[in-house]
This record gives C-alpha cells, sequence and structure tokens, in this order.
C-alpha cells in the first residue's frame, strides 16, 4: 500500500490521487459506486481522500490536511448535496465492502486508521459540531482513553453493566471522544451516526 501511517493522506495511493485532483467532477465520479459490490483497496483509499475534500469544500477539513486540499476546497466551492451525500455513502462503502479495514486489522497504525475515519464521519455532517467542540467551548470531562477533555457538545458517554440473577447491575458511566472510542475497536467497525440535517432519525455509520 505504501503506507506510513493510519490519516487519510498517509499513503501513496492517497497522494497520488489528490495530486491528480483538477477538478469536482473526479471526486464525483470516485465517490459513484453504482454496480459494485466489491471495492479495491486503492480505490477505497481514493474514496477516503474524496470524502476528506468534500469535507474540506463544506468547511470542515482534517486538522494538519494538505496545503493542496485547502487550495481545491476553496477553488472548488460548496458541494451540491448529492455530492456530499456520495462522500458519506462512499465512506460507509469503504468499510464495508472493501478489504481495507482487514488489512488494518494487525496493523501498528490500526488505532490511528479507525479514530481518522470517525473524525472524517463527523466531519461530513454540517449539523454537528467540529471535533474539537464548539468555538470557546471548555472540556466538561477526561476522556478515558486518551486523558484529554471532552467538550460537552462531544461528549460520548459509556455505561457498563451486567447481568445479575436477572437483574443489571451499573458499574458506573464512563465518558470519552468518540474517535479514541472508536480507536480501541477493531480495524473499520465503527460506532457512530449520520445525523444528516434532513431528518431527525440518524442513521447507523459504519459497523464492520
Amino acid at each position: 500500500m505504501g503506507t506510513w501511517g493510519g490519516g487519510s493522506f498517509d499513503n501513496d495511493t492517497a497522494l497520488d490521487y489528490l495530486a491528480d485532483i483538477e477538478h469536482p467532477h473526479q471526486l464525483k465520479e470516485t465517490l459513484d459506486l453504482r454496480g459494485l459490490n466489491q471495492i479495491e483497496v486503492s480505490h477505497a483509499e481514493q474514496i477516503i481522500v474524496a470524502a476528506e475534500m468534500v469535507a474540506a469544500m463544506i468547511g470542515r477539513p482534517a486538522k494538519g490536511a494538505p496545503a493542496h486540499v485547502i487550495t481545491l476546497a476553496e477553488r472548488f466551492g460548496e458541494p451540491p448535496a448529492k455530492l456530499l451525500e456520495a462522500a458519506q455513502q462512499g465512506v460507509m462503502a469503504a468499510l464495508t465492502r472493501s478489504e481495507l479495514p482487514r488489512l488494518w486489522a494487525n496493523a501498528d497504525s490500526s488505532r490511528e486508521f479507525n479514530m481518522s475515519v470517525s473524525r472524517l464521519v463527523d466531519r461530513l455532517m454540517p449539523g454537528t459540531p467540529m471535533p474539537e467542540g464548539l468555538p470557546g467551548e471548555q472540556a466538561t470531562h477526561s476522556c478515558v482513553f486518551c486523558g484529554e477533555g471532552v467538550p460537552r457538545s462531544r461528549l460520548f458517554s459509556i455505561t457498563l453493566r451486567q447481568e445479575t440473577g436477572g437483574h443489571p447491575e451499573s458499574y458506573g458511566t464512563f465518558h470519552c471522544h468518540i474517535a479514541c472510542f472508536n480507536g480501541a475497536l477493531p480495524a473499520g467497525q465503527l460506532v457512530q451516526e449520520w445525523k444528516r440535517e434532513d431528518t431527525r432519525e440518524p442513521a447507523l455509520a459504519a459497523r464492520g
């Protein structure tokens, strides 16, 4: 794969694809998955980059994204609704219809891969706060995984219970970043929701 990290742009395929992007129509072509039951790994990596481009086009680029991503996003402008939807569906397809997660399963950067995709899912939802929270928002809890603060708007809580004699016994509630929680799961498995602007019924985003 020519891979050196779990981030969206941390592989040769991603950077080669990014360098070739000249028009938003290329993103549409990459994200057009009609008739594809199985997606090649290289295509899945390109899908992730295309989705990152769409996220940048709606003003929600990845932290530390290549400068070229920002330049292209500013030139392309805001994407049509259908392209945003295609990016959302493309991320799910890359996780569920390709071998990409399996290749990450035993890799040293599998945690980074899951966290990167989890943050991408967040940034593809215009109606939700960015992963770091609202501007000026203070942290209200510490993440049980990384120890850093979590703002209330991005708080993810886990309650542990055990059935004892038919009665649930709670062991307490723990707080974390959703990306940190997903980083603890096997590669390609995410517990996350698409919170769409046009519905109050969020759909499960991706779970391998």
